[in-house]
């Protein structure tokens, strides 16, 4: 497979970026207060003889890396996959096809140029959909510069609809936000029951 030399890498929109980190500043910060009420917090300061008044980031952190169940799990749940989905996740055209992630870290999928029957710009800022000849599924790329993807379309005589549909695209960033809403809401409620370190002690 011949891929051919990287001419764009789009990576996630500024709307999925900014939701990740939202998700990430609110999580941690639901962590970082939370330590306050944790019984074993509470131990953990009286076994070094330390003043609430003394207590800092730095005291903080040193807890959580001496405990690190809740640390690791919001790692695992929140920073890796709000990093790897905002900022790593990506679509690459190449000279001769294009790769897209379909979800999964690493779970790409290239598509040569000669099985996209079309195009249609969804939104001219952020959004289109490309549809294949001989399956006629369709799928949705959220792209930084749709204007780049089209000319690097056009050049391979891929026939495109500069028409666009707003509320095709809004429903995709709805459901995008709410997703990543509930997800963040539900762990901030797993970080503030201690059910983590309950189970796992």
């Amino acid at each position: 497979m011949k891929t051919g030399k990287k001419l764009y890498r789009s990576t996630s929109i500024i709307t999925v970026k900014v939701l990740a980190v939202v998700i990430i500043a609110v999580t941690f910060l639901n962590l970082y207060f939370q330590t306050f009420n944790d019984i074993h917090f509470e131990e953990y300061i009286n076994s070094l003889n330390l003043l609430s008044d003394r207590i800092n980031f730095a005291t903080i952190l040193k807890y959580h890396l001496k405990y690190p169940e809740e640390l690791i799990f919001f790692t695992l749940t929140i920073l890796c996959p709000g990093v790897y989905y905002g900022f790593i996740r990506s679509v690459i055209f190449y000279e001769n096809g294009m790769t897209v992630n379909k979800g999964l870290p690493f779970f790409n999928t290239y598509f040569p140029y000669g099985s996209i029957e079309q195009y249609e710009i969804i939104n001219p800022k952020r959004a289109l959909a490309l549809k294949f000849k001989n399956s006629g599924d369709e799928i949705l790329l959220a792209v930084n510069n749709p204007d780049r993807v089209v000319a690097i379309l056009d050049q391979n005589n891929i026939s495109g609809n500069l028409g666009h549909n707003d509320e095709k695209d809004y429903n995709s960033h709805l459901k995008l936000a709410v997703f990543f809403l509930i997800v963040g809401v539900l762990i901030a409620l797993v970080q503030y029951s201690g059910f983590l370190r309950q189970l796992i002690r």
